[in-house]
């Protein structure tokens, strides 16, 4: 009777203990199921007003992107504010709407330091009006040199959940002011310049494109060197915003082309020059002058008209 009686008794504990490991089973793929979040990311790119972002590069200072009708600005260190192309703020949202988490990298406070989603991170808030639609802290990246691919990882402010995505997300966000401002000093094609008058100070020439050749006057150019040329200056951006500049300065160009393009018109690019400093401007991005000295802006953009001469 006593042995029965352990039998079933022992057979009932077994059976409680069987269910007690399903229901932990249960309740720890429960709260599993709630730590990972399918996504991270739900914006509207046509109702977004503002993207606020705190990054490294600025010491987590905020780097404000705003819209302001239906343009983009962005405002400087010193409180001034500067044109944003649209395709830099289509390229965020666009980065932003990519996350997707692959998968769960770490559930603890304690493990942000490791992946770079504590205060060391780059934070980004996205605004759609008065709405906060997105906040989120952008992470360390790793590379994966076999596989030419990365994963970065990122953290919800509100959340202690690290998530693997892919990509370089650090690169996209942690971005200083001047990385977004427009950059371009001319916009047009090599293939659509017309003529170039070159004005300097104790003289000025003009080049000419007379059917398929160059000319200077009557005389044929170089028409692999013109041609480098002209490559050059149909994409020249500068490097180094000047915010600083003297209007008295800049108010009496030293040096100026005139390019006469087919698709956009007149384009006038200046440059101001003493004994200390350049700098450049252009008609196709008036609010913006680039120091000229940074990547030989002006030796490559003003030349001499020998330049374009063959040798003989």
């Amino acid at each position: 009777m006593f042995k029965k009686l352990s039998n079933k008794n022992l057979l009932i504990i077994i059976a409680l203990l069987g269910a007690i490991v399903l229901i932990i089973n249960y309740l720890d793929s429960t709260k599993s199921n709630r730590t990972f979040r399918e996504e991270l990311v739900s914006i509207d790119s046509s109702a977004v007003t503002q993207i606020l972002l705190y990054p490294k590069a600025t010491q987590h200072e905020e780097v404000k992107l705003e819209k302001i009708s239906d343009l983009w600005q962005v405002t400087l260190a010193n409180g001034n504010k500067a044109s944003v192309p649209i395709d830099r703020i289509q390229g965020l949202i666009m980065e932003l709407q990519r996350i997707k988490p692959m998968r769960l990298a770490a559930t603890k406070r304690s493990s942000w330091a490791d992946f770079k989603t504590d205060s060391s991170g780059s934070r980004v808030k996205v605004m759609e009006g008065e709405t906060t639609t997105l906040d989120i802290i952008v992470g360390r990246f790793d590379f994966n040199q076999q596989a030419r691919s990365a994963t970065s990882f990122v953290r919800l402010y509100d959340d202690s959940s690290v998530y693997a995505v892919d990509g370089f997300l650090e690169l996209s966000f942690n971005q200083g002011h001047d990385s977004f401002r427009d950059k371009e000093l001319i916009r047009t094609t090599a293939s659509t310049i017309m003529q170039i008058n070159f004005v300097y100070p104790d003289s000025a020439f003009s080049i000419v494109k007379n059917n398929d050749k160059w000319l200077l006057d009557d005389l044929e150019l170089d028409s692999t060197a013109v041609a480098t040329y002209l490559n050059t200056l149909a994409n020249t951006s500068g490097n180094q915003f000047v915010d600083d500049a003297d209007p008295s300065f800049t108010s009496s160009a030293t040096y100026s082309l005139r390019v006469e393009t087919m698709d956009a018109g007149t384009i006038t690019i200046d440059a101001y020059i003493d004994s200390v400093s350049s700098i450049v401007n252009s008609s196709q991005n008036p609010e913006s002058y680039f120091d000229g000295s940074v990547n030989n802006l002006v030796k490559s953009l003003f030349v001499g008209s020998a330049k374009f001469i063959t040798s003989r």
